[in-house]
């Protein structure tokens, strides 16, 4: 089967072939014509000439033209041999050797003197010869006739005009050529190009590729059609979308019925059944065509179903109702059946519903993990912070109702960031399982317990007293009573854990009070148990409020003076045996509104609201300020070694703290080994691994390191070996001691153990001489307290350095 393509392509090509062809041929056939006609005429013309010439010069005898005339048409490039010769001999030839011989034998074209007329009646064909009769007077009366025989070859000219042709066809091949391809173009962009964008829409259209479209032709009847294509897609895709969304629709109801279904009659007689087969319900089974739906179920659950049907007949509406059999959660859904295709109403007999049972077991148990997820703690499987709010907003309005008082216990772990960090996450989790059970055990059945988060527990007290200060009383006891227990030692694994709590308490109901408010009123009371020493127990008080937003507008106030720089710098020289400065300590002081802030408060609530790296970095900088101006006003006397400086733990352990105190004293200009970097013991509760880098990076630098309030907190000494310390610093709780028996000798040992480990001791808060003297005599000669200098500012601290 041709395409239209191929049969217009083969057309085209032949007819323009046999075009061709002929136009070749007429103009062949024309050249041919005008060749030969302008020969004919042009030797004619030529041999009748040259013929009347020798008529006249024969009687003459003159001999030496006529050669010259024969002879010279062999200059002619058409002309291959001429003669004149009479009946015996040649007489004349444009060949010398044939003179005087024979008449050449030659077919010729001869012509009588009568007859010249005949002259363009010459052969059509490149060579030919032309045998003319010339007759001349010769005498009186005497005529003689001589015949002039001239040999043309007109190949030369012929191949030329041939070549001529040729020229000409290739001209017309060219064009014919431009036209066929012209035509091409035409016939494929305005017929062939919309066909076969046409069949290659209807081949996808044929694939199943509904809405495809396909380009508007430009010309008129294309692109109609093109646009009816493009119409009719665009139906049947539109078409087909809404045929799959209804078997969408019709797939997904099919899929949706829940698990197993049945067609009742209006008596609930079973009359057909579909829906899922691989159900374990016992209706799966159990019911047969023909049987009544209720056959599998109990009698309870079988009148119940029974009136559902029977609601759904009278009201026409779809009834669900959930139920349990056996080890089954089920939804039954009834929806009735009552029209005919029509819409009409049916007679009673012939009314029926469609029962579908759908098992729910499985989202029922999730719905109970949920709703058991969302009140209670995954960890402990105590109650969570939602739940206790519930229990206590019911516990508060059970109070108002009684006019009675209950309490809540707010409880949280001491220092169990410390564990968690020191130990690791599970042991920490771990701890917390067996504190929640502590507690339950505590509480038993007579109070409600709560995790709120992290190592925050809450009490909600059970029973209610007639008075406030009956039930704060009794939620004081048995608070004491839980903390007794959780002092007892817990057992982890290979670790043995000692542990104590802060509670808070407050009472409830009162007036505007909600169940968050109880709640941070013992958060409140909780602080107040850790501010006092931990492990402890307080009741709220409308006090402790006021001291809590005294302390909230102590760290806005903290933050302000950070930002404006409202700090200043006080030093407390320290000084040898003989009163030579050997260097100072930075201490930080805040005049607020007039009012002296003890750096106690203030560095506390720095710390505890992580503006202690802010305001460290201040501190740093502006003591290196200090060192430089002394430098360079050679105010430091030569006995002076370096200036001491405190870092917080949380400043040591910032990552940039390293990059910013090295930064600092590199755009100061100070030299490191004049500052000394004082760490308490804390530094050395996280990770001890890091911590010995950093120090060793820190020394590096050329800082010297020391160690602040050494033996009021936790160091190992194997620990501390390893460290690169310079310098140990006695608390001043120590010296202070010194007057007491039993204490004295513990700086004996302090001051040895130093010189154990080949590290500098210097004792802070000396106040008398006695204690100086205790000291120097146990070997230690560094000393900064009060019997040398207090605190100075920078002016009169250089006074202290150069006294008069």
């Amino acid at each position: 089967m041709w395409s239209i393509r191929r049969a217009l392509f083969t057309w085209a090509l032949f007819t323009l072939g046999l075009a061709y062809a002929i136009a070749v041929l007429l103009l062949y056939q024309s050249h041919k014509d005008a060749f030969y006609g302008q020969w004919h005429n042009q030797l004619g013309y030529e041999s009748l000439n040259l013929a009347t010439q020798l008529q006249h010069q024969l009687p003459n005898t003159a001999l030496e033209q006529i050669d010259r005339q024969i002879a010279a048409l062999a200059l002619k490039p058409y002309v291959t041999y001429a003669a004149l010769y009479d009946q015996e001999r040649v007489l004349f030839s444009t060949q010398r050797q044939h003179i005087h011989q024979p008449p050449p034998q030659i077919d010729s074209f001869s012509i009588s003197e009568w007859e010249r007329e005949q002259i363009h009646q010459l052969p059509r064909q490149p060579e030919f010869s032309i045998a003319l009769d010339v007759y001349y007077r010769h005498g009186i009366r005497v005529h003689q006739h001589v015949t002039l025989l001239i040999h043309y070859n007109l190949h030369a000219a012929w191949q030329q005009q041939v070549r001529l042709v040729w020229q000409q066809a290739l001209t017309l091949l060219l064009l014919a050529l431009l036209f066929l391809f012209g035509l091409t173009l035409l016939v494929r962009q305005w017929v062939l190009n919309p066909l076969q964008s046409l069949l290659q829409g209807t081949q996808r259209l044929r694939q199943g590729e509904l809405g495809v479209r396909i380009e508007q032709s430009r010309s008129h009847e294309f692109g109609q059609l093109s646009q009816a294509f493009n119409d009719l897609s665009t139906h049947l895709k539109k078409t087909d979308d809404a045929l799959w969304r209804q078997h969408r629709l019709n797939t997904g109801f099919a899929d949706a019925f829940p698990d197993i279904a049945f067609v009742l009659d209006h008596n609930g007689q079973v009359q057909a059944r579909f829906g899922q087969n691989s159900t374990a319900l016992p209706a799966q089974s159990t019911l047969q065509l023909g049987q009544h739906f209720s056959a599998w179920l109990g009698a309870a659950e079988a009148n119940v179903l029974t009136s559902n049907l029977q609601r759904a007949l009278a009201t026409q509406t779809l009834v669900v109702h959930e139920f349990r059999h056996d080890d089954f959660y089920l939804e039954s859904r009834v929806a009735p059946l009552r029209q005919d295709r029509h819409g009409l109403v049916q007679s009673e007999e012939a009314q029926g519903v469609l029962w579908l049972i759908r098992d729910i077991s499985e989202l029922k148990r999730k719905q109970q993990q949920i709703e058991y997820q969302a009140n209670y703690d995954p960890l402990t499987d105590l109650a969570n912070r939602r739940l206790a709010l519930r229990l206590l907003e019911q516990k508060q309005h059970l109070a108002r109702q009684q006019g009675q008082y209950g309490s809540v216990l707010f409880i949280d772990i001491d220092h169990f960031k410390d564990i968690n960090d020191s130990l690791g996450h599970d042991l920490g989790d771990a701890l917390l399982i067996q504190v929640g059970q502590r507690l339950q055990q505590a509480n038993q059945q007579l109070h409600e317990t709560a995790r709120l988060g992290g190592d925050e527990f809450l009490v909600v007290s059970g029973t209610l007293r007639d008075s406030p200060e009956m039930a704060a009383q009794r939620a004081y006891d048995h608070a004491s009573f839980v903390l007794t227990m959780l002092r007892e030692p817990f057992q982890l694994g290979m670790h043995t854990l000692h542990i104590s709590a802060s509670m808070g308490i407050a009472v409830f109901p009162c007036d505007d009070c909600q169940a968050n408010d109880y709640i941070r009123q013992a958060d409140t009371a909780m602080y107040f148990a850790k501010s006092h020493g931990r492990s402890t127990i307080r009741v709220y008080t409308d006090n402790m409020q006021q001291q809590t937003q005294q302390r909230l507008q102590l760290f806005n106030d903290l933050h302000e003076a950070i930002k404006t720089e409202a700090f200043s710098l006080v030093f407390q020289p320290q000084c040898t045996d003989n009163g030579d400065v050997l260097g100072a300590e930075v201490l930080c002081r805040w005049i607020h509104h007039g009012q002296f802030i003890s750096p106690e408060i203030f560095i506390a609530a720095a710390e505890d609201s992580q503006l202690i790296i802010p305001l460290g970095k201040w501190i740093f900088r502006e003591s290196c300020l200090a060192l430089k101006r002394w430098q360079d006003n050679d105010q430091l006397p030569p006995s002076f070694e370096r200036l001491a400086i405190n870092i917080s733990p949380s400043q040591f352990m910032d990552d940039q703290f390293i990059d910013d105190i090295q930064s600092t004293v590199q755009d100061l200009g100070v030299c490191p080994h004049r500052i000394e970097l004082e760490l308490t013991e804390n530094v050395f509760m996280g990770d001890k691994q890091h911590i010995r880098t950093k120090m060793q990076q820190l020394v590096a630098l050329d800082f010297a390191l020391s160690l602040d309030d050494f033996g009021t907190g936790y160091s190992s000494l194997s620990y501390l070996q390893q460290l690169p310390l310079h310098k140990l610093k006695i608390d001043r709780s120590f010296i202070h001691g010194i007057d007491d028996q039993q204490a004295a000798p513990i700086v004996a040992s302090i001051i040895q153990m130093s010189h154990n480990l080949g590290l500098a001791v210097i004792a802070e808060g000396v106040e008398t001489d006695h204690q100086r003297a205790y000291l120097s005599r146990h070997g230690c000669h560094q000393f900064q307290g009060y019997w040398f200098s207090k605190p100075l500012n920078e002016t009169d601290f250089c006074r202290y350095l150069t006294p008069s």
